[in-house]
């Protein structure tokens, strides 16, 4: 993968895996969507201790907005996650109509238990472990990553104004926005090119 150019993303590996990218990368590794096991103790979750250690590399975690809580899948919810996993093979009228069913779902009854004020603890929680340059947001809004405040990736402006307002600057939004993933971007770039390791 390094010598292709690419970004290694390890947002679904397991512990042993997440070590195993880290020693034999070249290039720094990405957790694409993965929230800290501080909000929510889940496998899929990085400790504090793999977050620095990740950060220490020059790797980059993207906020999640799944798994901080239980996953509430009762009733009519899990009948439409069901449909949620095949949703590639339906139509585009399918996809709508599931797509309101699910929306209109998160009214009564979300998918998860958190909302946005959590998700920003969890957030600055990360800033502390990690540093602005190294945290990202990847919050699988295609997967079923919607929490109250922050349900598609419209809202995304509503955490940037909360991290303005609780003095971050404009430069470190801009990291936390897209810079620290180019930066990977670039590095692994660099990596690929002959001559280079």
């Amino acid at each position: 993968m390094n010598q292709l150019g690419m970004v290694i993303d390890a947002s679904h590996a397991s512990d042993a895996v997440f070590y195993r990218l880290l020693e034999r990368s070249r290039t720094p590794i990405i957790l694409s969507h993965t929230s800290p096991r501080w909000a929510y103790d889940h496998p899929r979750n990085l400790d504090d201790a793999r977050i620095r250690k990740l950060a220490a590399q020059g790797g980059a975690i993207c906020m999640s907005t799944i798994l901080m809580s239980e996953i509430n899948l009762d009733g009519e919810r899990g009948e439409l996650f069901d449909q949620y996993k095949d949703i590639a093979s339906m139509s585009a009228a399918e996809q709508r109509e599931l797509i309101r069913k699910w929306r209109e779902l998160d009214k009564t009854q979300p998918l998860w238990d958190i909302d946005l004020d959590r998700y920003m603890e969890a957030l600055l929680h990360t800033f502390d472990v990690a540093g602005v340059d190294h945290v990202c947001f990847g919050a699988d809004w295609d997967g079923g990553g919607g929490i109250e405040g922050l349900m598609e990736i419209s809202s995304l402006p509503v955490v940037t104004g909360r991290l303005l307002e609780a003095s971050y600057s404009r430069e470190d939004v801009g990291k936390m926005t897209g810079g620290n993933v180019l930066r990977l971007m670039r590095a692994a770039q660099v990596a690929a090119q002959p001559g280079e390791s």
